[in-house]
């Protein structure tokens, strides 16, 4: 074993135990309880069998469900078993860019790389959610990399593998799909491919097949019971235009010092976004690269063109969110690697520059994870916390109201002042028979939302004894 794979050894470890400390430290959130109530409904029983492949709860096709469910047998009732997938999938990260780095660029590149990682917060935070985060990652940067060697070893095993490797990503999470537009993108330029030869090659053929042939079930799936992802959604392409959404996954932390706001009012407190420093370094380094047009070898093409198209096809949605861009950091982190190196050897400064960053960075991760429980709602209330109440709507639609009244509770303890959650509780009451208790509710929601035509309405029909009324009102404006 070399002197650089101990070192990489150590970097990894650490950077897992980070991570396990983020696990154990902070609580379950909004999206994660909805992956586990659609967990829960799976059934291998087959007298009462149910395997989904989409789910209106979770808008995302469902593999990272069905291991979060395996997870979950092992380590049952424990927020590990809930994040253990996520957990071994940024290991595997780890191990796919190290592996990566060093046999296209370096050694130096490799140790940089995962350091850019493994302290990275962002990264650290959904390593130590149970969605579909981690894992989407983790598969994008394997078909990357298999594509990679598809390119170099020109053997059909590579190109069925990476076409393999990308339809489990995108059975995760669609937005893997631009990946597939990057490797066509890097055929189109390359001179070897072209477009004639692009639509002859039988290796290209294979990737596209494979790839199909992983999501055809999702295909099925849609063409029986329609689809719930957003890919398909026409809300999604009804806001066309172009935003800032790919470059904010990036410099979130500069925005929230520059308009001097919780940073909490930018993204969803369940995502940590970069530190300012993380952000920007690894922005302004890859947009150096490929500015400069130093994109000599196939592996920093595919990353060059992965960092921008995966940024240019989250901004033209307007109401994208920055995290949709996720993918992007890998591309970022493997660009900046080879930049930051670069530097190094050009610039006597650039070495103990670097070293700073790490020490801050370190220092940075493990005060993230050792202080997530105080950082994140419930212990820390944020000026704009948004707690999605689908979950709570999905248990009342299912008969589930016990289940969908705690919900609310817990939701409340996040966001006390929350109408919206006041007014569902009071509905929930109602479905019990409780009618001082919802009467309650709905007077609360009133008052802290004068206007809140829902509430308002819902208390009329409850006052006048029109309970019944109330389901029915709630099912034709559920967004209530």
């Amino acid at each position: 074993m070399s002197k650089t794979d101990c070192y990489a050894i150590i970097i990894i470890f650490i950077a897992f135990l980070i991570r396990l400390l983020y696990v154990i430290n902070t609580p379950l959130t909004g999206d994660e309880k909805e992956f586990m109530a659609v967990a829960d409904t799976i059934s291998f029983n087959i007298n009462q069998m149910n395997l989904p492949v989409e789910h209106d709860l979770i808008n995302h096709p469902l593999l990272s469900v069905y291991l979060l469910k395996l997870g979950a047998a092992i380590f049952p009732e424990s927020k590990l078993g809930t994040r253990i997938v996520s957990l071994a999938s940024s290991l595997g990260t780890f191990i796919i860019l190290y592996i990566f780095c060093r046999l296209t660029l370096g050694e130096k590149h490799a140790i940089v790389a995962l350091l850019l990682l493994g302290l990275n917060r962002f990264h650290i935070g959904v390593s130590g959610n149970g969605a579909d985060n981690a894992l989407l990652l983790f598969l994008s940067a394997f078909s990357i990399f298999l594509f990679w060697k598809a390119l170099t070893k020109q053997k059909p095993f590579y190109f069925i593998a990476s076409g393999v490797a990308l339809g489990l990503a995108y059975l995760t999470n669609e937005s893997a799909v631009v990946l597939l537009g990057c490797f066509m993108i890097y055929f189109l330029c390359d001179n070897a491919y072209g477009w004639k030869k692009l639509v002859q090659n039988k290796n290209v053929h294979l990737l596209l097949l494979s790839f199909f042939c992983v999501i055809l079930i999702d295909v099925a799936w849609i063409l029986k019971h329609g689809p719930s992802q957003r890919l398909f959604c026409g809300r999604l392409f009804s806001n066309i235009g172009i935003g800032v959404s790919g470059v904010g996954f990036f410099v979130t932390d500069v925005l929230r010092y520059i308009k001097n706001i919780d940073y909490h009012s930018l993204v969803s407190w369940e995502y940590p976004a970069m530190t300012w420093y993380e952000g920007l370094l690894l922005f302004l380094c890859s947009m150096e690269i490929v500015v400069r047009k130093k994109l000599k070898t196939s592996a920093l093409k595919i990353m060059g063109i992965a960092f921008l198209l995966l940024l240019f096809a989250v901004s033209i949605f307007k109401s994208a969110e920055s995290r949709w861009a996720e993918i992007s950091l890998i591309p970022a982190i493997y660009l900046s690697s080879s930049t930051i190196v670069e530097g190094m050897n050009k610039y006597i400064l650039i070495r103990p520059a670097f070293y700073v960053f790490v020490f801050f960075s370190l220092l940075s991760a493990c005060m993230f994870s050792f202080n997530a429980r105080y950082i994140m709602p419930p212990n820390r209330f944020a000026n704009m916390v948004d707690y999605d109440m689908d979950l709570m709507k999905w248990y009342y639609n299912q008969g589930q109201i016990d289940k969908a009244v705690e919900e609310a509770h817990n939701a409340l303890v996040v966001c006390p002042n929350e109408a919206r959650i006041h007014n569902l509780l009071g509905i929930f009451y109602t479905a019990k028979g409780e009618m001082s208790v919802a009467e309650s509710e709905f007077i609360r929601a009133v008052a802290l939302k004068p206007d809140f035509l829902y509430a308002k309405v819902n208390l009329k029909l409850l006052q006048s004894g029109c309970a019944r009324c109330i389901d029915d009102f709630f099912k034709t404006y559920s967004d209530n």
